[in-house]
């Protein structure tokens, strides 16, 4: 033991100090206590020291809500959207970042490489046609443990989100008022595919469907094309159906569609062919090799003064469809009869009247935009086809009226790809029968050659 004044050694048991007298006191003195701030920092250091081990052991927890913006429901009433965006950019950089400090060999190669092929996704129950009052699940898609390995696990629990506060929508008929514009005439009538509708300030792009190849009465569907309100303005209907105005230009199809008027123009146009009065003078076609009459001067003497006592009957085709030459055609053909002269010196029946039945042949015809029909008189001899009459003998052991019946239907089924020949009562005392179907299995061959 040393003296605490002076340091000089005291030898066991003396009571002074032999160099400087102080008394010496051999009682055991209390050892001094350890400071509170000593003690925290020897917890702390302990503290660090096991919380390293632990860190390095424990998974770390990668929360999903962390790298999404809040979701959010914007729009209109019926027609709102939810719209969520993920920090991916984020997400990367911090998930690179905890594999490095859990595995701290790896190299920064290996980390990009678990980096990229970490997927993980979120979407909601519904994103759009939201209304008020609705409730949208926001769901994450992710595979928990997938860098479970690595010291990293997932998690994302679903979230809801109540919709409200969406504006709302003006109801109007876009539609209301709507005319098309045609051009055209029936079966090839066309209009606008696409047309843009203006109502309540606002443009409405819309489709029509179909819009070529029209018949008057033809059904056009007009679609608006939005899906969203334009400016809080929406359509109470996105569809209507039209039908095309059936006072426009149109070749006659339906034989229905004749009226009594009609039937009476078509008898009137018939009869001056069959009797060659203007303007139909210049047609001359003599269809058919039952035919009595070849020769064109002979013809022309025929129907000049040779025809006695003809009369128009109560029967008549119609013809509607696809001519080879001609596309899309109407046609009648009258049903006639006649006893005729034979000037022919040559013929078996020369200088005797011979009874015969004809079909006076009209075509096209037409709906004109002012409700009548029309009968354009050919200028052309090619455009002459589907004009003209036949002559049939009817007697002596041969049947006119079969003959001829035939020969018209036969005719117009040689020249049509498609179509249909129907029986149309003069008197219109019954409806149009349908007497044959033309299909393209049994058109005329145009590469043969016409007689």
């Amino acid at each position: 033991m040393k003296c605490e004044k002076c340091g000089t050694e005291i030898r066991q048991k003396a009571k002074f100090c032999p160099s400087c007298g102080n008394p010496i006191d051999w009682k055991e003195k209390p050892k001094k206590k350890m400071s509170k701030k000593m003690k925290t920092l020897i917890v702390l250091v302990f503290v660090l020291g096991i919380g390293d081990i632990v860190y390095t052991k424990l998974p770390k927890t990668v929360n999903l809500h962390d790298y999404t913006t809040t979701c959010k429901v914007k729009g209109y009433n019926g027609f709102g959207t939810v719209s969520i965006d993920c920090k991916w950019d984020k997400f990367t950089i911090d998930l690179a970042k905890y594999l490095k400090q859990k595995n701290k060999d790896m190299s920064e190669s290996e980390v990009q490489s678990l980096v990229d092929r970490t997927d993980w996704d979120i979407s909601a129950s519904k994103e759009k046609g939201l209304s008020n009052g609705d409730v949208v699940k926001v769901k994450y898609d992710f595979d928990k443990n997938y860098l479970k390995e690595y010291g990293i696990v997932f998690k994302g629990a679903t979230q809801k989100i109540n919709v409200k506060n969406l504006k709302k929508v003006k109801k109007v008929d876009i539609f209301d008022g709507l005319e098309l514009k045609y051009s055209g005439e029936g079966p090839t009538i066309q209009t606008n595919d696409y047309i843009t509708i203006k109502k309540n300030g606002q443009k409405f792009e819309c489709s029509v469907t179909p819009s070529s190849d029209l018949q008057v009465g033809d059904e056009v569907t007009v679609k608006y094309e939005g899906d969203k309100p334009v400016k809080g303005i929406y359509p109470k209907s996105k569809t209507v159906k039209l039908k095309v105005p059936k006072d426009l230009p149109h070749i006659i199809t339906d034989p229905s569609e004749l009226t009594k008027e009609d039937i009476d123009k078509i008898k009137e146009v018939a009869n001056k062919i069959f009797k060659y009065q203007a303007p139909y003078t210049d047609i001359f076609e003599a269809w058919g090799d039952k035919s009595l009459i070849f020769n064109e001067d002979d013809r022309e003497e025929a129907y000049n003064s040779k025809l006695i006592s003809p009369s128009i009957s109560d029967d008549m085709f119609f013809f509607a469809g696809d001519d080879i030459y001609k596309g899309t055609f109407s046609a009648a053909a009258v049903k006639c009869s006649a006893n005729v002269k034979i000037g022919d010196e040559e013929s078996s029946f020369y200088n005797k009247q011979v009874k015969c039945v004809v079909y006076c042949v009209i075509g096209p015809i037409k709906r004109d935009k002012d409700g009548k029909i029309k009968f354009e008189v050919p200028n052309d001899e090619n455009d002459m086809d589907m004009y003209g009459s036949e002559f049939y003998r009817d007697g002596d052991g041969s049947d006119g009226n079969a003959n001829a019946n035939e020969a018209i239907k036969s005719n117009w089924s040689e020249d049509a790809n498609s179509g249909t020949i129907y029986k149309v009562s003069v008197s219109g005392k019954s409806k149009p029968e349908v007497v044959e179907q033309i299909s393209d299995d049994e058109t005329y061959d145009t590469d043969e050659e016409e007689y």
